[in-house]
């Protein structure tokens, strides 16, 4: 008996210190999100490359809730990753850019995020068209950014940073219960 107890408790401890483990990673990819780009390290291209080409989780009827919940939380890993790269200067790039932080959005909170990402999507051309023009001096470009619109993708992409890292901590503690939850039901 004794030693049924104590071989139970050694799985209980592993499946908490993973847990644990799982949800300090995901905490600390959202804490980086938050850091200033020019606080972090030059990024690495290659990895950069790679984690673009990565395919986009997709979310199906037939999942089970356990797997639609570690499908957004791929999606939300994606994210974080994405959100980290600055957004291309060139517009082609910079739309695909923002294309894929859409898909992923959606994957990852299909009703909250992806409307956010698509208010990035159409405040973008102001943006764009902004940061192409040639203007005469720096108070002529300072009011054009508030006045034309530019500002609008700005804040939307920071309304949009918000919503990214409110769905992570959602899903964190939703992965959290799911765990906690199947570790009783194993304990009994």
């Amino acid at each position: 008996m004794h030693e049924t107890y104590t071989t139970n408790a050694v799985a209980v401890g592993r499946r908490q210190s993973r847990v644990f483990t799982l949800c300090l990673s995901l905490i600390l990819l959202g804490a980086l999100m938050l850091a200033p780009m020019r606080a972090l390290a030059q990024p690495n291209p290659a990895l950069l490359d790679s984690l673009s080409r990565v395919q986009t989780p997709r979310l199906d009827r037939n999942q089970s809730p356990v797997e639609r919940l570690l499908a957004q939380v791929e999606a939300d890993r994606l994210l974080l990753s994405e959100l980290r790269k600055p957004i291309p200067v060139e517009r082609k790039a910079a739309e695909e850019y923002l294309r894929r932080i859409r898909d992923l959005a959606t994957t990852s909170d299909p009703i909250s995020l992806s409307l956010l990402a698509n208010t990035v999507l159409q405040q973008a051309p102001y943006y764009f068209d902004w940061a192409e023009k040639d203007f005469d001096n720096a108070d002529q470009r300072a009011l054009e950014y508030y006045v034309g619109g530019a500002r609008g993708f700005h804040l939307a992409l920071e309304d949009f940073k918000r919503g990214v890292l409110l769905t992570v901590i959602n899903h964190l503690e939703a992965l959290t219960e799911l765990v906690l939850n199947s570790m009783e039901s194993e304990q009994w």
